[in-house]
Order: C-alpha cells, then sequence, then structure tokens
C-alpha cells in the first residue's frame, strides 16, 4: 500500500511543477529571458532578427522580449527552425503572455506555424491581435478555421495579459488569464507545414517577400507549447504559473485611499497569492519618509479576487490642506517582501498647530515635523530631564506641513524635552538623545 502511494505522489509530481505547472505534452518552452532559448524537451533552435530583451510583468529586466513594428515593416521577430514537434494535426495547445504597447494600426502576430501559403495547402495554426468590431482582440486560426475573442475579452494597451490558444476534437477555444472567453468549430482545409518556417512576433507567407507581415509591435514572454489540449482548470495553473515565474508573490490590482467621514480609508485588492504573509501598511507625510502604521494578514495562496481594507484613525489630526501618503509593504512567508505604488489622500481640519518628532531616539540630527494653521515665527526650546535650558532658537515656517532638523550632536546620551511655542499655544516632546 506504501509504495502505490508513493507512486501516486511521484507521479503528480511529473504532472505539475512547483506551482501547477502542467508538463505532461510539452513540446517547446521558450522562457524569453532576453532570448528565445527552448527551455523545452526538444531545444528547438531559433534565429533572432533585432528582437531584445525587456523587462517583465514585474519590472525585471532581460526577462521578456520587445518586437518593435510600430508600422507594417515588420524588423524584429524570431525564426524557429522547423520541427515536427510543433507541427500539430491533432489537439494542442499553446500559451504565452503578452504586453501591446499602441494602438492597432495593423494585425499584429504573436506564433505563425504554416498559417499561410505551404505548398499543397498550408492552413496550420497562427495566433493574432486586430482591431474589429470595435474592441481589440484575439483571433486563432487553425486548418483555415478563425475564432475571435469577444468583446468581454476587449485587450487592453499598456497592460499584460496571459492567453492560452487550445485545439480540442475540432473546437478552438482562447482563454484570457485564465478564463474561457470564447470557442468555436476549427476549419477544414488541408494542412501543410511544408517549407513554412515558424515564426514568433509576426505573421508569415512564403509567396511574397519578404514573408513575415503584421509584425508585433510589444512585448511577449512565456511562449509554451503542448502537443495536447489543456484543461480548463490546467489553463489558470498556466496563468497562475507565469505569475508565479515573474516574482509576483501577489498580483495587487487596485490600490487606493480616500476620506469617509474625514479618515483615511485603504481599499486594494489581489487577484492572485502565493505564499503571502501580510501587508504592512505605511504613512508618510511628506512623501518619503514612510512609517508602518499597521498590519493586515494576507489571504496566503489564492488565484481568485481578494479585498482588504484599513482605517487610519491615528493620523494626525492638526494637518491643514496637506496630503498624507500611503503605501504597502507586503511580505512572503520567506520574509522576501515588495512595496507598492504611492496613494495619497488631502487632508483638511482646523485643529490647533501640533508637531511630531521622526525618529525617535535622536542621534546626530532631531528632525520635528510641524503642521501650522498660519505662517509664523515658532520659538524652540530644548531642556534636558531637571528642566535646564539646553538649546534655543526661533524660526520661521510657513502654514501646513513642514520638516525642520535640528542640530543636537552637542547634547550627551539622555532625555530631553523639546517645546515648541507658537501662536496658538505650546507643545512639549520628549526624546532620547543617543
Amino acid at each position: 500500500m506504501q509504495k502505490k502511494i508513493l507512486f501516486v505522489l511521484a507521479m503528480l509530481c511529473l504532472v505539475v511543477n512547483s506551482f501547477g505547472q502542467p508538463v505532461p505534452g510539452l513540446v517547446a518552452y521558450w522562457p524569453m529571458n532576453g532570448d528565445f532559448t527552448d527551455a523545452g524537451p526538444n531545444n528547438l533552435s531559433v534565429t533572432n532578427t533585432a528582437v531584445t530583451g525587456t523587462t517583465n510583468v514585474a519590472g525585471v529586466a532581460n526577462r521578456a522580449m520587445y518586437f518593435a513594428n510600430p508600422t507594417s515593416t515588420v524588423a524584429n521577430y524570431a525564426t524557429v527552425t522547423a520541427n515536427a514537434a510543433i507541427n500539430f494535426t491533432g489537439d494542442f495547445s499553446i500559451s504565452f503572455a503578452f504586453y501591446l504597447s499602441t494602438t492597432y494600426a495593423h494585425p499584429k502576430g504573436f506564433f505563425d506555424n504554416g498559417l499561410n501559403g505551404a505548398s499543397g495547402g498550408g492552413f496550420g495554426y497562427g495566433m493574432w491581435s486586430w482591431n474589429a468590431n470595435g474592441y481589440n482582440s484575439l483571433c486563432f486560426n487553425f486548418r483555415n478555421g478563425n475564432l475571435q475573442t469577444t468583446a468581454a475579452g476587449n485587450i487592453q494597451l499598456g497592460v499584460w495579459t496571459h492567453a492560452v490558444f487550445v485545439r480540442q476534437a475540432g473546437v478552438l477555444k482562447i482563454y484570457i488569464n485564465g478564463v474561457l472567453n470564447n470557442s468555436g468549430p476549427e476549419g477544414t482545409g488541408t494542412i501543410s507545414y511544408t517549407g513554412v518556417p515558424p515564426r514568433i512576433g509576426t505573421m508569415n507567407y512564403i509567396f511574397q517577400t519578404p514573408q513575415q507581415y503584421n509584425g508585433l509591435n510589444g512585448s511577449m514572454d512565456e511562449l509554451r507549447a503542448y502537443n495536447r489540449a489543456v484543461t480548463n482548470a490546467e489553463a489558470v495553473l498556466l496563468y497562475n504559473a507565469w505569475l508565479s515565474s515573474q516574482s509576483l508573490p501577489v498580483h495587487l490590482t487596485s490600490f487606493n485611499a480616500l476620506l469617509v467621514n474625514n479618515t483615511p480609508v485603504l481599499y486594494w485588492k489581489t487577484s492572485f497569492e502565493q505564499n503571502s504573509s501580510y501587508f504592512a501598511v505605511q504613512r508618510s507625510y511628506d512623501g518619503t519618509i514612510f512609517e508602518t502604521i499597521g498590519t493586515i494578514t494576507a489571504k496566503g495562496n489564492s488565484s481568485i479576487e481578494t479585498s482588504y481594507n484599513y482605517t487610519d484613525n491615528a493620523v494626525n489630526p492638526s494637518i491643514n490642506n496637506t496630503s498624507i501618503f500611503y503605501r504597502l509593504q507586503q511580505y512572503d512567508a520567506d520574509g522576501k517582501n515588495e512595496l507598492s505604488n504611492t496613494v495619497a489622500v488631502k487632508y483638511t481640519n482646523t485643529q490647533p498647530s501640533t508637531f511630531a518628532i521622526l525618529q525617535n531616539p535622536v542621534q546626530g540630527l532631531l528632525q520635528l515635523q510641524g503642521w501650522l494653521t498660519a505662517t509664523q515665527q515658532v520659538a524652540l526650546q530644548i531642556t534636558d530631564a531637571q528642566g535646564r535650558m539646553m538649546q534655543q532658537q526661533k524660526l520661521q515656517l510657513n502654514q501646513g506641513r513642514s520638516t525642520t532638523t535640528l542640530p543636537v550632536t552637542q547634547l550627551a546620551s539622555g532625555l530631553y524635552h523639546i517645546t515648541v511655542l507658537t501662536t496658538t499655544g505650546k507643545q512639549t516632546l520628549s526624546f532620547i538623545k543617543k
């Protein structure tokens, strides 16, 4: 019995990799990490024509490939050496991620293997995008039968998208970000791959010069080919595997900050999480120096949309016409972390002027952050624990937020108090000098 269990576990390991990535039937895999090296089992060679490495969805350099073809002239493409392993006549699947840079001046080819013009017919398969019926669509053609995504799958410019194209028993399917968008019948053309080189980043027609046309103006990543039809669940796994491979343990889809009853409330959503631990919520009054003000436990592992929120009840109540900045620092279970973008809210009220010390204890410099109801002269007095005057000065500070740096290197280590006198009163703060 124990041997059977071990055998089943071993087979499961063969079926999926470390993050649920389908393995059976894989015949070609181009990670596109700055080149076109095939990491699949057949080591298919590729000739690169001026395609360059670029950043991936996580902004990591040389983790995707960029095709610069803004016009009908195709200058950037890749040619795959013809190989029977990808000359499909039965079921197959193609998956990849893409990023479109500009509007659709012309259709943009992703992968073409015998789509047009072989002797005896052609009618292999090809994938491209174009603007049709008023929206940006994906197209999948096999045996001269064409399937196009619906308006629900409108492709956004300037956004990475993952697609899976499946031929299964005469039916064509297109998945967008793991979701089946459309399906329909293939054609009836006679398939022939003779003399037709597969092309990446363009479409190809053997009976014209040059052969390549409809070049991609944008980026591609993680191109995979399977000699079988992947299932609906595996299309989701391919999408998640792509996100995982891009060093994105959490895919943050939105992050906003709003004032609710004059209190800042943060809202954010994720569409995918892998081994996420928690979110550290950080606040800044100047957009530069951030402090962690709270934590929210993350979902952990999820491939569905998850919503979070955080209410900042401890925001300084005396800010006048000042923006407050927020960001998230997401931590993985292994301690790795990533910062989100920064968002801001405009906070206004009429509370008295107030001050705060940044980075307490203090070493050589004391940073005093203030919020004033009006521009005025402010008096500062530093006393020791026994009340003895150690330092004093006057400053002209503007209305709203300001940060003042005071040298305290001459003070011995110990406890001190700084008193701030304004036109609305005085405030005393304590600090430790290291």
